[in-house]
């Protein structure tokens, strides 16, 4: 007789280790493996970035990667993600408390962009060499072929070519 087993993210017996829960662990785990992606990154670019240097310089074994991330490419979106939505706080903040007039606010938040890319250069990396020459953007930074299209400047329709490397569409 055969049993069908669902696999849940939780197991049933999981339970705390050294009082941190499993859970918890596992935030911690992925933390560690997107700062040493981060390092990586930012530091040797792309090519150089693999799923055993990144376990190496976040102190765990392949098993925890897998346990995060599908692959190489869905650890980049990650990272690349997580500083797409910092630099856009940073953005959306100092255009907030920026005066109303328009240069004064142009001034701010160009000056904000440029701070939040210098004070890690690694961001600045990532987000103009690493990402841009990666396979997960549409051609290796082409965006005028392949996935990339613009039939209307309306608004942006995320599209995805590999089920890691996610496009955009102008509809």
């Amino acid at each position: 007789m055969r049993h069908n087993r669902v696999v849940t993210s939780q197991a049933p017996g999981a339970r705390p280790y050294r009082g941190v829960p499993a859970d918890q662990r596992r935030a911690r785990r992925r933390a560690a493996l997107l700062a040493a992606g981060l390092e990586l990154l930012g530091t040797q670019g792309w090519a150089a970035t693999t799923v055993r240097k990144v376990c190496a310089e976040a102190g765990l074994n392949d098993r925890y990667f897998y346990e995060s991330f599908p692959d190489r490419d869905a650890l980049l979106l990650a990272i690349v993600d997580e500083q797409v939505a910092r630099g856009t706080d940073v953005i959306l903040s100092a255009a907030r408390r920026a005066p109303r007039h328009p240069q004064a606010r142009t001034r701010a938040v160009v000056t904000a962009v440029f701070d939040f890319l210098t004070t890690d250069p690694r961001r600045a990396h990532i987000l103009t060499h690493a990402f841009p020459s990666s396979p997960c953007s549409s051609g290796g930074g082409s965006r005028s072929s392949g996935p990339w299209r613009r039939s209307s400047p309306s608004r942006p329709t995320r599209r995805s070519t590999r089920s890691c490397c996610p496009t955009w569409t102008w509809n």
